[in-house]
C-alpha cells in the first residue's frame, strides 16, 4: 500500500514491514492493515553505550557501530523492537539532519523504501573493512541529496540513511566499526 502523508512524515520500509512516523506516532502496515506500534518497543535515549550493550544482549552479537566519522553527528536515541528484532539508532547531523543507522536480525526478505518524491540519481557499491556495501544516492525534491547504504554482516541486515553531503556520508561509512574484525 502506498501512502503519500507529504512532508511531515516518512515512511521506512524494512524485511517487508513500512514503518511510518510523525512526530513521535509509530505506526505499522501489514497485510494492508496500519497499527500503531507500542508493544516490544525498547527507546534508550542519549546513552550510545547503553544503547549498543542492549542491542549486542538482544542480538547474543556485537553489532556493527556507528563511530564517529564527523563532530557533527551525535547520538539521539535507539528504538528496538523484540518482536520484529529491529533497532533503529537515531543520530542527529549539524543542525536540522537526522541519520538512522537500521539492525534488521529478522533473517528475512528485507528492503527499505525511500519517500515516492525522492528521485534515484545514483548507485554505487563501496568496500568497507572487505565488505561490499551498496550505496544509493536520492534527490528530493528541494534538491536535497539523501543517501542510503546496505549491507549484511554476520548474518544481520544493516542499512544507514541520511540526508547529507556525500563526502560526509561516506566519512561515517567509512568509520563503521566491524568488531569481529
Amino acid at each position: 500500500t502506498d501512502f503519500d502523508f507529504g512532508d511531515e512524515y516518512s515512511q521506512i520500509v524494512v524485511s517487508g514491514l513500512s514503518f511510518i512516523e510523525k512526530s513521535g506516532l509509530r505506526m505499522k502496515e501489514l497485510d494492508g492493515r496500519v497499527r500503531i506500534r507500542e508493544s516490544n518497543l525498547t527507546i534508550t535515549g542519549e546513552n550510545e553505550e547503553e544503547a549498543y550493550q542492549l542491542l549486542s544482549d538482544e542480538l547474543g552479537m556485537e553489532p556493527v557501530r556507528v563511530f564517529g566519522g564527523s563532530e557533527q553527528l551525535k547520538f539521539d536515541r535507539m528504538e528496538y523492537d523484540k518482536e520484529l528484532q529491529v533497532a533503529e539508532l537515531y543520530y542527529n547531523f549539524g543542525n536540522e539532519d537526522t541519520m538512522i543507522f537500521f539492525v534488521n536480525a529478522s533473517y528475512g526478505v528485507a528492503s527499505f523504501g525511500i519517500d515516492v518524491e525522492d528521485s534515484l540519481t545514483d548507485t554505487y557499491k563501496k568496500r568497507i573493512n572487505a565488505e561490499d556495501v551498496v550505496i544509493k544516492e536520492y534527490t528530493t525534491p528541494k534538491n536535497n541529496k539523501r543517501y542510503l547504504a546496505s549491507f549484511d554482516y554476520m548474518g544481520l541486515e544493516y542499512y544507514m540513511f541520511g540526508t547529507m553531503e556525500k563526502a560526509d556520508f561516506e566519512k561515517i561509512l567509512n568509520n563503521l566499526k566491524f568488531l569481529w574484525k
